[in-house]
């Protein structure tokens, strides 16, 4: 009796329906955010507003400026905005006018050329480059052009210098620079004059090296003017000091005193002046471990069989047949 006394006051019945119900005590219904989160919460909420409003702006844009450059696009330093397609073109043509007509300085020394474009092979698409401004900003598909478009009020975009260099036709220029600046070598030589040996003394010539300055020649990015040093070789000879030397040597000797011929007791003496007319020199390739060719001299066989021949007019004399001659004393 007493245990169950005991018992019934300590149990205390719940009402009816309450089964199971979380004490409000051990359980919220709903967790404040903190403030990490709250400004978390705030800063997604505001970028994609900014998103959304920016892509919503560039999408206006592109259809208010629809066939026309977006605002701020220019070529350098001019502005190309709100131009349609050929209104673009005659603004470049019209400032690259002064660019064309000498877009390079080539010099060599204190000597300058100024081809214009057309000279040297160079070509400006200007339709290109009006294709170029009216679709900066709108190269994405949509929807994302619809943000790039926005984008070019920021990055203020440049269209680049569209050019291309005619290799051939700036060899033909390099060519016309060339017969003005080449110079040939002047080759070793020698001549007898009066019985003497003159002397011709090699010299270097240069001429244009058309390969290494087209190379140097640059397809420009902007409209501005380049400078190209001509570069030229040396064109050497092809009969140098040291390729005569052998024959200066050959003709000296022959040069040296007259030459006597005798037959019997007669003498003809030829003088260096007679020999010096008597002496040719021919240009003959190198030996081993020469380069180029050399010059041999000598006395030229026809000139000497000449001066034989004339001699034999002189020594030469006629035969005479023996006769036999009857006289009345005597044969004779």
């Amino acid at each position: 009796m007493g245990t169950s006394l005991h018992y019934a006051r300590g149990y205390q019945a719940r009402p009816r329906g309450t089964r199971g119900r979380p004490s409000s005590r051990r359980y919220s219904g709903r967790r404040e955010p903190s403030p990490a989160q709250a400004l978390l919460q705030t800063s997604l909420l505001i970028g994609l507003l900014a998103v959304t409003l920016s892509g919503l702006g560039g999408a206006v844009l592109d259809a208010v400026y629809r066939d026309r450059a977006l605002p701020t696009v220019r070529f350098e330093m001019i502005p190309l905005g709100g131009l349609h397609r050929d209104e673009v073109r005659g603004v470049l043509a019209t400032h690259l006018n002064a660019f064309e007509s000498a877009p390079y300085v080539f010099h060599l020394g204190s000597r300058e050329w100024r081809p214009t474009a057309a000279e040297v092979g160079l070509r400006i698409d200007l339709a290109g480059m009006a294709d170029d401004a009216i679709g900066s900003g709108r190269t994405l598909p949509w929807p994302l052009r619809a943000f790039t478009s926005g984008m070019t009020l920021v990055r203020q975009p440049s269209v680049g210098l569209r050019a291309a260099l005619d290799r051939a036709q700036l060899f033909a220029f390099l060519s016309a620079v060339a017969a003005e600046v080449d110079r040939e070598p002047t080759n070793a030589a020698l001549s007898v004059r009066s019985g003497r040996i003159v002397v011709g003394q090699a010299a270097t010539g240069r001429r244009v090296d058309a390969a290494t300055t087209a190379a140097r020649v640059p397809v420009p990015g902007s409209a501005t003017q380049a400078r190209v040093e001509v570069q030229v070789a040396p064109a050497e000879p092809a009969l140098s000091d040291a390729a005569i030397q052998e024959a200066q040597a050959t003709t000296a000797r022959i040069l040296a005193s007259p030459l006597t011929l005798r037959l019997g007791d007669r003498a003809w003496s030829l003088s260096p002046e007679q020999l010096g007319g008597m002496i040719e020199f021919r240009r003959v390739p190198g030996g081993a471990g020469q380069s180029g060719d050399r010059l041999a001299a000598g006395l030229a066989e026809s000139r000497v069989a000449a001066y034989v021949r004339m001699l034999a007019a002189d020594i030469d004399r006629p035969a005479v047949d023996a006769q036999l001659r009857w006289g009345t004393s005597a044969v004779s």
